[in-house]
């Protein structure tokens, strides 16, 4: 034993360890570690099917408040009614936003879930505003039509979250076949909450003009009611076990009571004068009495996906105190593996534990070198590689250093215009686009204002282009010096500057465009000889709207300018607004 060297007799010593832990652990640690990992995996499963339920059910509501709100007069509509929408649109916003964060940190699923979400938010947004259009209207301006086509847009949307939780229950489902019939009771509720909205959406045209409901209608709504009730009568029988878990038995009365009962009657009620069109609800109030009693189906829904997330943590942790019992198990392993670690750790063990320390500071950018420790000759071959390594990542983090300042004078002198040490053109270009991006989903504006030097061939001709330079550089320091630090400014070319302004309107931007046409008028240019040279110029204001886009902005920001130009110069014109119903 002795001719061996220490590392052969850790070998040794490791090797008759591995065997006694394979004998006597290893099938106790996999079979616990498979059981774990199954049900972690099922857990999992469980909440992003939960998330893309959620997801779909807060869609699927957002059309009660949104059916409610075409169904009513522009000037009729009250605060609590816009900010119920405004509350379920964030609701599905949030919920889908969440469902994305789970589906990015879910291991690879047989579709690409970012891709689908984009295209339901795209979605989301033509429906949401096929309704803002439609609500802007004056009621006897809204057809049955139009209606259908916003209401259907919503379904569109909800078809759509649909199919990706179709894709995640049945991945669930095949990863664990103990989850399919949780998976399979979930998706015939789901399915139950969405005709009951579907039946729900389909009475909006002929409550909100108050016609009676023609033939195609009442037979959509006959067939849902009828899926409706198959369904109902296709879950008593597959529930089964669920019935006697905790608050399944509660929750399936409720739903007979308050949607098979309450809501039942609350649509018959309109059905009873379906052929004269005198109802005594109105689009309002029938979407405040018909949606709540839809509640009980996503409680119960709830309840059944909850049901089996809390069968998979009781799982996980039956599994998880196996794997405790295999740990124990290990730990009297390691035991013996200490005996063999303590004959090695004066020539082996702690010189790899100093060099584990100089690793982690050579890491961490302290270059410092150690007293290296009495060791072996592995050790010191090691240590010496840790020298190299040092020496090397000295040069490479100088060299890194070098070429990140070397990178940001670049960027900076790429987006800058070298005279006057504003933006250039390219920067400017990025910036408004950047801009308009963001406007479209919040709806705030962008003003571009475009100033023009006037006469500007004149001091030239009569100064010389050294004195056009400082006029150049002096006019974009006045502006500059007096925008605020969010504003962009910007050489657009030749004597032309750009303010780019985020967030304002059109008396806002006028009064800047005032305010810098007034300070280079009254500031006079002091040119290399000392003379003072007054110089004026034309501004043209232009903000955005909804369908704006830059080149769009650029143009009427030009049009206004050359209008300034036209009346007389040293003075500001805006660009006309356009007509936001025009423009729906």
């Amino acid at each position: 034993m002795n001719a061996l060297s220490t590392d052969q007799k850790f070998k040794a010593g490791s090797l008759l360890i591995l065997t006694i832990a394979c004998i006597l652990a290893g099938e106790l640690v996999w079979s616990n570690a498979r059981d774990y990992l199954r049900n972690l995996d099922n857990l999992t499963n469980l909440r992003l099917y939960h998330a893309a339920l959620h997801a779909a059910n807060q869609l699927s509501a957002e059309r009660g408040p949104s059916n409610s709100l075409m169904g009513m007069s522009p000037g009729n509509n009250t605060e609590a009614q816009i900010l119920q929408l405004a509350t379920a649109r964030a609701a599905s916003d949030n919920a889908l936003m969440a469902l994305g964060q789970l589906a990015a940190q879910h291991r690879p699923l047989p579709f690409l879930p970012q891709h689908q979400l984009v295209d339901i938010h795209q979605l989301l947004r033509d429906a949401r505003s096929r309704v803002d259009r439609l609500a802007a209207l004056p009621l006897t301006e809204r057809s049955g039509e139009h209606i259908d086509q916003a209401i259907n847009g919503m379904f569109r949307v909800v078809d759509q979250i649909n199919l990706v939780v179709t894709v995640i229950e049945n991945h669930a489902a095949k990863a664990d076949r103990s989850l399919s019939d949780a998976i399979l009771m979930a998706q015939v509720v789901g399915n139950m909450r969405e005709y009951a909205g579907r039946v729900g959406s389909l009475l909006m045209v002929p409550l909100i003009q108050q016609r009676p409901l023609a033939l195609d209608r009442r037979r959509n709504i006959a067939n849902l009611l009828g899926r409706l009730d198959e369904m109902n009568e296709q879950l008593n029988h597959q529930i089964g076990d669920y019935w006697d878990r905790p608050g399944m038995h509660e929750a399936r009365e409720q739903v007979t009571q308050q949607y098979f009962g309450t809501g039942s009657t609350v649509i018959q009620t309109v059905l009873s004068n379906r052929n004269n069109g005198r109802y005594a609800d109105t689009a309002a109030s029938f979407t405040e009495r018909y949606v709540p009693t839809m509640r009980a189906i996503e409680q119960l829904r709830d309840r059944i996906v909850d049901s089996g997330t809390n069968q998979a943590i009781a799982d996980l942790k039956t599994a998880r105190k196996g794997m405790l019992l295999a740990a124990v198990l290990a730990c009297g392993i390691a035991a013996v593996v200490g005996t063999l670690l303590h004959l090695a750790r004066h020539r082996l063990l702690s010189p790899l534990l100093r060099a584990r320390q100089e690793i982690i500071a050579l890491a961490n950018g302290n270059y410092e070198t150690l007293q290296r420790p009495p060791s072996g000759q592995e050790a010191r071959k090691l240590f010496d590689a840790i020298d190299v390594l040092r020496t090397h990542q000295q040069q490479r983090d100088l060299l890194e250093k070098r070429l990140t300042l070397l990178t940001r004078q670049f960027k900076q002198q790429a987006a800058t215009d070298p005279l006057t040490g504003v933006s250039n053109r390219r920067a400017l270009d990025e910036m408004g686009e950047h801009l308009l991006l963001n406007a479209m989903p919040d709806g705030w504006q962008v003003g571009l204002l475009l100033l023009d030097i006037d006469h500007f061939k004149l001091v030239n001709d009569l100064h010389g282009h050294p004195a056009g330079d400082e006029v150049l550089r002096g006019v974009a320091q006045r502006v500059r010096s007096a925008c605020r630090s969010e504003d962009n400014v910007g050489r657009f070319g030749g004597e032309e500057f750009t303010v780019l302004v985020a967030r304002t309107d059109t008396n806002a931007a006028r009064l800047l465009a005032e305010k810098l046409r007034q300070l280079i008028a009254d500031t006079p240019i002091v040119l290399a000889d000392g003379k003072a040279l007054f110089v004026t110029a034309s501004f043209g204001v232009a903000l955005s709207n909804a369908d704006s886009n830059w080149a769009d902005l650029i143009t009427a920001a030009d049009q206004a300018l050359y209008a300034a130009k036209r009346n007389g110069r040293n003075r500001v014109e805006c660009a006309p607004e356009a007509d936001p119903e025009r423009s729906a």
